[in-house]
């Protein structure tokens, strides 16, 4: 295994360290150039696509031009193509822009043994007894990245696993917090989770490159994508906050479901289709996706190959922009009555889902409405608003004012009903999910664990005017604040400088639920959270309250 710096000459002040092992490699040789398959993609113009190759051989590692166009140098000097060079320490290899510094090079016989398929590195939950394996669903976690995948030329998908190892609770169409800092800043950027809770030993994060032109996102979410984007490499490390939300169809079980969605907004509905499949669930499933081109389709070949493999799951992409001299035998332009009524000529039966950014939830919305769709029968989720890093910054909108953009986030199906705060592990049901008269009937066999625990729902007292002196006891940190009950639990913690999790700010995501062993709180609204637990970001203290935090 070679370990590398790669410097672009263009950019002598900026080098990226990477690992080369062609020993890991069918064919012992890893490729460099500017295809993106190549171990080593270079974005670098004077390089050829298959620039040239370096190989194990005799348990030395050699590099070989393979007849680029602009060759390449070894220490600086003209090489041949297709003629092996021996690398060493210290040896530099020129190609394009780009200059390799080998900086160390491991031994083959430990590099190759750490990859036989006796070590427990490679199949880690191999001589794991299941039933030892703990289940994560509370609690800051750190994570590793296992895995890359790049689905279109601007999107990845990024796989972490935990060590040891763990299952990941979850329900599908949930999202993660992550905590990171990005210079001195720390941002807690929310990401809907790409992956199915059926298999519960990884979780995966679908992130799109943002470039400066696209004025339609945040300034804030551009940073927190393209920062994942550029620096996250396996082996990063990286702390999630529990899964939260409720655009997920474990909250509304029907036997027939619509999903439709645009770009990036693929993540929670692929969530959600992946777990139904696997789970063998019987339930009908159209997927309505719009792309901007077919390039730019997300997990395209998964969902072909769902769409052969499950006969209940039905497909259909329109394109924007088709491109000149691509054949495109799909639909075109933006989804409307037409295509709808094509591709699922029973819609109005069904419980829709809907993802995208706001001018696309819109657009649908305003089809919907066209169309005759219930409207309690759809939730939407803009997953620009769920990226969107949270900071300590508290709006000046009047809590009535921000109460309404909440609910109106979750749109109509779900702002009356209690969000879910507590994520379950896949049991099927005891009895059948209930459903409200407005809704589709649900086939008790058409969904597996598509019910949850219910919460209580409490009933605020009315807003308490006069300042009344309160303490406020965190176990776990030691701490005990004095304070008054004018202030949320949140904002009086932040102010001693003690570190609580959060979320939205507004009381809806349940990113901020703790534990309270004493003690009354009040809220300026109706909050549902279970029983025993609070919403600090929204809870006010009456006299002295005890958390578990």
């Amino acid at each position: 295994m070679l370990e590398v710096l790669i410097i672009d000459t263009r950019k002598s002040q900026e080098s990226k360290p990477v690992l080369i092992a062609p020993e890991q490699e069918p064919s012992q040789e890893c490729f460099l150039g500017r295809d993106d398959s190549c171990c080593v993609a270079l974005d670098d113009s004077l390089a050829s696509r298959i620039h040239g190759k370096i190989i194990l051989r005799e348990e030395n590692y050699y590099y070989i031009d393979l007849d680029s166009k602009n060759g390449s140098k070894v220490n600086n000097a003209v090489i041949q193509p297709n003629h092996e060079y021996c690398l060493k320490t210290s040896d530099t290899v020129t190609l394009g822009n780009h200059v390799l510094w080998v900086k160390k090079i491991y031994d083959v016989e430990t590099s190759v043994s750490s990859k036989t398929p006796e070590s427990q590195d490679s199949m880690p939950l191999a001589e794991v007894n299941p039933q030892n394996l703990t289940t994560w669903s509370e609690g800051a976690k750190l994570v590793k990245c296992a895995r890359i995948v790049r689905e279109t030329a601007t999107v990845k998908t990024f796989t972490f696993v935990a060590d040891p190892p763990i299952k990941f609770s979850y329900q599908p169409g949930q999202f993660v917090t992550l905590n990171l800092n990005i210079g001195d800043e720390k941002l807690k950027p929310r990401y809907f989770i790409s992956s199915s809770p059926s298999r519960p030993h990884t979780i995966e994060i679908t992130v799109e490159q943002i470039s400066s032109t696209d004025e339609k996102l945040h300034a804030n979410l551009m940073r927190t994508n393209n920062w994942l984007y550029e620096n996250l490499t396996v082996g990063s490390q990286i702390e999630l906050c529990p899964p939260q939300g409720n655009f997920t169809n474990f909250a509304n079980p029907s036997p027939k479901l619509l999903f439709i969605c645009e770009g990036s907004g693929i993540s929670p509905l692929m969530s959600m289709s992946r777990w139904l499949c696997d789970t063998v669930s019987d339930v009908e499933i159209v997927l309505l996706y719009s792309a901007k081109t077919p390039e730019e389709i997300i997990f395209r070949q998964e969902l072909e190959m769902m769409t052969s493999r499950y006969p209940k799951f039905r497909l259909a992409i329109a394109i924007i922009e088709p491109v000149l001299g691509q054949p495109w035998y799909g639909y075109t332009g933006a989804i409307d009555e037409s295509i709808l009524q094509a591709i699922a000529p029973d819609y109005l039966k069904r419980t829709a889902f809907i993802s995208g950014s706001t001018a696309f939830i819109q657009a649908i919305e305003k089809l919907l409405a066209k169309v005759g769709f219930p409207k309690e029968n759809y939730s939407a989720e803009d997953p620009n608003q769920i990226g969107q890093p949270l900071t300590p910054e508290i709006s000046d909108t009047p809590s009535s004012d921000r109460q309404s953009r909440s609910l109106s986030s979750l749109t109509p199906l779900q702002a009356n009903k209690p969000p879910i705060v507590a994520p379950t592990a896949i049991v099927p049901p005891e009895t059948p999910a209930s459903s409200d008269s407005n809704s589709p009937p649900t086939s008790p066999n058409s969904i597996l664990a598509a019910e949850v625990p219910p919460t209580a729902f409490i009933s605020s007292s009315a807003p308490s005017t006069d300042v009344l002196n309160s303490t406020v006891v965190l176990l776990k940190s030691g701490r005990i604040i004095d304070c008054n009950n004018q202030q949320t639990i949140l904002s009086i913690a932040e102010a001693q400088g003690v570190d609580l999790p959060f979320g939205c700010r507004q009381g809806v995501c349940g990113a901020c639920t703790v534990k309270k062993t004493e003690g009354k709180v009040i809220y300026d609204r109706n909050i549902s959270c279970e029983a025993g637990f609070v919403r600090t970001c929204v809870a006010r203290p009456v006299g002295k309250v005890v958390l578990e935090v």
